[in-house]
């Protein structure tokens, strides 16, 4: 009966995930992300003049060709293009002229509906943009579904696992955001399968093969490359085993990764060819780099971090230690009642609770402990921007503190398990203790 009330709220779930998406308010960012798969057209015709690198990067427009070319990675600009290609209606041909990006720089329409401008866009571009929209949100509730069966799977309990799926379907942020005409649901997906394929291996490496090792490795660094050619914060997963090898060599545990020369060797060949694997891939997948592979990388990250910067001066930059209280934030955001606020707040601080108590009974949790903390520090390097608008940059973050919350629940359930069966012994010590004087007076 448990099974069919799951199977029936995942199906409401689903439905309300796609209901409206062509009703959600135009982004801005839809639009370069749709032209950019000029570059998919590049590719596929093998065009490599377009891929030539610009001179310079730092005082390019908007609406240059050399500042589109590094504005993002290639992956995305591959995975929509051929979206589009397939169900022709991809709008960009070689005579197409640049007014779209130069206009929508300006952000005319931004928060109206997508069909309110559609005279204004054009058939081909309104027609692509709502392709990409239900690609997008096709994509990211896969996203999302994998998320929710990791938290069944560390939970052990299918119900903690639909909480997640729920928390993260409704929030406002993942359910904008991952249903626009934009790269972002592709991302999270590369980043959440990286990102368990990443923990899986670390937990089981003392056990594999060194075959075994050498194909998770491999993949694993496809994957990373895959989840950093579409979005250039991939790159941060890279750094993980490092961090996480350092966090067992300041506990000092007996029995780790680190432990004996086996798993040292296996440990630092899983590394290695991790590292192999993300670079030959990364290369692969961006021509722009194949001239000159270094200055190609400072380009990139170089045009990220001065568009960063631009922001900063513009929005203002907040603390590192405010991310954190960004994420409360912006997890609360689920909705405008105190009452319900207060309770999720609960949840946040028995999941800290539970992951605490987890972490001092497994290495396994140790690392899934390291993980998250990882993860919110990373994201805290670029997730600093004093401007609401940019919440969707702490999404990581928020991933992290629905899982908090869901473990939460777990945790709640137990107390309320553990309260209720006390209830009932006393209960049933009460009458057994009636019972007996009831004899006794007989």
């Amino acid at each position: 009966m448990k099974t069919i009330g799951y199977l029936a709220l995942t199906i409401l779930l689903v439905v309300f995930w796609f209901s409206g998406v062509a009703e959600i308010g135009f982004n801005m960012d839809e639009i370069p992300w749709i032209l950019d798969t000029q570059y998919y057209t590049f590719r596929k015709e093998k065009d490599w003049e377009r891929f030539q690198l610009p001179e310079g990067y730092t005082r390019l427009r908007w609406s240059d060709a050399g500042q589109r070319l590094i504005d993002q990675p290639q992956m995305g600009k591959y995975l929509i293009g051929s979206i589009l290609d397939l169900t022709n209606s991809n709008p960009w041909n070689s005579s197409n002229p640049s007014w779209l990006y130069q206009e929508f720089s300006k952000n005319p329409h931004g928060g109206e509906r997508l069909s309110e401008i559609q005279t204004y866009l054009g058939g081909e571009m309104f027609r692509a943009i709502n392709v990409i929209r239900y690609a997008s949100a096709t994509v990211g509730l896969t996203s999302l579904l994998l998320f929710s069966y990791a938290i069944t799977r560390l939970s052990d309990k299918p119900s903690i696992g639909l909480l997640a799926l729920v928390l993260a379907t409704i929030h406002p942020l993942l359910l904008g955001n991952l249903r626009l005409a934009t790269g972002s649901s592709f991302s999270l997906l590369f980043l959440i399968t990286s990102t368990l394929l990443m923990y899986w291996t670390l937990s089981k490496i003392h056990k594999m093969k060194t075959m075994e090792t050498a194909f998770a490795s491999l993949l694993l660094g496809a994957l990373i490359a895959a989840a950093t050619s579409i979005k250039l914060n991939g790159a941060f997963l890279l750094f993980f085993p490092a961090f996480y090898a350092l966090v067992i060599i300041g506990l000092r545990q007996k029995e780790s990764l680190l432990s004996s020369y086996q798993t040292r060797e296996r440990f630092l060949l899983f590394y290695v060819l991790m590292m192999i694997s993300f670079f030959v891939t990364f290369l692969y997948l961006e021509p722009e780099l194949w001239s000159n592979p270094v200055k190609g990388m400072i380009y990139l990250a170089g045009s990220r971090l001065a568009q960063q910067e631009r922001f900063y001066a513009f929005y203002g930059k907040t603390s590192w230690i405010a991310v954190p209280l960004n994420t409360v934030r912006l997890f609360l955001s689920l909705s405008t009642s105190y009452l319900i606020q207060a309770g999720l707040i609960v949840l946040l601080l028995l999941g800290l609770y539970e992951l605490g108590r987890m972490a001092r009974k497994k290495e396994k949790n140790v690392l899934l402990l390291s993980l998250l903390v990882y993860i919110m520090v990373a994201n805290g390097y670029y997730a600093r921007i004093g401007f609401h608008g940019f919440d969707r940059y702490l999404t990581p973050s928020l991933l992290v503190a629905i899982l908090v919350a869901s473990l939460g629940a777990k945790r709640a359930s137990h107390f309320a398990s553990a309260f209720q069966k006390r209830k009932s012994e006393d209960i049933k010590r009460q009458k057994e203790q009636k019972s007996s004087r009831i004899g006794g007076n007989n």
